[in-house]
C-alpha cells in the first residue's frame, strides 16, 4: 500500500492536491484497526480516520511540532506529551521537511483494539510520514518552478515592454550618419539611449545609465527616459535645463534611492556644433576627421540625474567638423571583462576608436563591439552595454 501511495502522490498533480484523497483512500487499508489522524502544522488536517475518534490531546501536536523522531506508547502507559496514561496502544511520528529535517505535521495512530503492541505499527506509521513529506516536498518544488516561470515570463514581457521605449530607426539626416547599439546582460537594462528630431531642426542625442540592474533599475529607466525626453522637446537646446528639469521631477516622484548618469547633447546638423552636459557619466570621444590622432573627451559637468534636488549642470559646446566621429558609450563598454577579470578599460576603447576613424558610423560601432567580444571571449556578459555613434560625412 505504501508503494501504490508513493507511485500515485508522485503521479498525482505536483501541487500535492490529490494528497488528502490518496489518504483517504489508501490509509484504511494499511491501518484497518487503528484511528489515524495526519496534520499539517499549524492546523491543517490532510487526513481523520472515520467513525469515533479517541481523545487527542492538543499537546501530542505540540510535542511532535519539536521532535526529529517519533515514539510508540503502549496501552496504559504515560505519553511524553501528556501525563495522562493513553487507553490504547499509540504511535505518534513526525512529519520532517525533506531539507530542513525539521517537522513539519505529524501522524497520530491510536488502535481501536484493547490489546495491541504498538511495536509492530510503528514502522508503518513513520513510512506514511516519509511519503507524506517526500510528497509535500515535490509540491514544494513545483510550486518554486512555477514561481520562477512566473518570474522568467514577467521579466521577458518587461523587457520587450522595454525595448519599444528604444528608437525603431535613427532620424537620416543628410550628411550624417547614426549608428546605435544596446545589448543587455539580463532580460532588462538600465542601460538606454535615444536619437531624435527637436522642432528646430536639430537633433537630440541621450545615452543613459541606471545605477541598479533588475526590474527596479528597468522601472527607473522607463521613467528617466520619457521626462528626458519631454523635457527635451520643451526645451530643445538647453541641455542643462533638460537635465535639471527631469531630475526634480524624478525626485518629487520616486524614493527608489535610484540615480541615472546622463550625456545629453542637441546637435545642429547644419553648423556641427554640439551643445551638451554630461551628468556623470562616462566622456564622449570626439575624434577628429583626418587620421584619429586628436581625440577629445567630452568630461561630466555635473553629477548624475536622481541624487540631488536643486542641483545644476555645467553646459559646453564642441564642434564636429567634416569627417568628425562622435562616440557615446556606457559603461559595459569599457568594464567589460575576460575570463580572469581584466576590464577592457578606456585606453582599448581609445585605440579601437583611433583606428576606425574615416569608416562609417555603422562600421565604427561594429568595430568596438566585435573588439570588446573578442576581449571578452567566453565569459559571461557582466553588465548591459549600449553605444551611439555619429559621423558627419567628409
Amino acid at each position: 500500500v505504501l508503494e501504490e501511495l508513493g507511485r500515485a502522490s508522485v503521479n498525482g498533480p505536483s501541487d500535492a492536491a490529490t494528497l488528502p484523497k490518496l489518504l483517504a483512500d489508501d490509509v484504511p487499508v494499511m491501518f484497518p484497526e487503528g484511528y489515524v489522524e495526519v496534520r499539517i502544522f499549524p492546523d491543517r488536517t490532510l487526513h481523520r480516520s472515520q467513525g469515533e475518534a479517541p481523545q487527542i490531546a492538543a499537546t501530542v501536536w505540540t510535542w511532535l511540532a519539536s521532535q526529529p523522531a517519533g515514539t510508540h506508547v503502549a496501552s496504559g502507559q504515560v505519553p511524553p506529551w501528556d501525563p495522562t496514561a493513553v487507553e490504547r496502544a499509540t504511535v505518534a511520528a513526525p512529519i520532517l521537511d525533506v531539507e530542513t529535517k525539521k517537522p513539519i505535521g505529524g501522524v497520530y495512530f491510536s488502535s481501536r483494539r484493547e490489546q495491541s503492541d504498538a511495536t509492530t505499527v510503528e514502522p508503518a506509521v513513520q513510512s506514511l510520514a516519509a511519503q507524506i513529506a517526500s510528497a509535500l516536498q515535490g509540491a514544494k518544488i513545483y510550486a518554486q518552478e512555477l514561481e520562477h516561470e512566473s518570474v522568467a515570463r514577467e521579466m521577458e514581457l518587461a523587457g520587450e515592454i522595454q525595448a519599444n521605449f528604444l528608437p525603431d530607426t535613427l532620424p537620416d539626416v543628410e550628411g550624417w550618419q547614426l549608428s546605435a547599439m544596446l545589448e543587455p546582460a539580463r532580460t532588462t537594462s538600465g542601460d538606454f539611449y535615444d536619437v531624435f528630431s527637436l522642432p528646430d531642426g536639430r537633433l537630440g542625442i541621450l545615452i543613459a545609465d541606471v545605477v541598479g540592474k533588475g526590474m527596479g533599475a528597468a522601472l527607473f529607466m522607463a521613467l528617466s527616459r520619457t521626462l528626458i525626453r519631454t523635457f527635451a522637446v520643451e526645451q530643445d537646446a538647453q541641455p542643462a535645463a533638460v537635465l535639471a528639469s527631469a531630475n526634480h521631477r524624478i525626485l518629487a516622484d520616486t524614493h527608489a534611492g535610484l540615480f541615472v548618469t546622463v550625456f545629453y547633447g542637441v546637435l545642429d546638423p547644419v553648423t556641427g556644433e554640439l551643445t551638451y552636459a554630461n551628468a556623470g557619466h562616462n566622456p564622449a570621444y570626439l575624434l577628429d576627421g583626418d587620421d584619429g590622432e586628436r581625440l577629445d573627451e567630452l568630461e561630466r559637468t555635473g553629477v548624475p540625474v536622481g541624487i540631488l534636488d536643486g542641483a545644476t549642470w555645467q553646459q559646453q559646446t564642441a564642434q564636429l567638423a567634416p569627417g568628425a566621429v562622435l562616440m557615446l558609450y556606457t559603461d559595459g563598454i569599457t568594464e567589460a571583462q575576460d575570463a580572469n577579470e581584466g576590464f577592457f578599460d578606456e585606453e582599448r576603447l581609445r585605440e579601437v576608436a583611433r583606428a576606425n576613424t574615416g569608416r562609417s558610423a555603422v562600421e565604427v560601432q561594429e568595430a568596438v563591439v566585435a573588439r570588446v567580444r573578442d576581449f571578452v571571449g567566453d565569459a559571461p556578459q557582466s553588465d548591459d552595454m549600449a553605444i551611439v555613434v555619429v559621423v558627419r560625412d567628409a
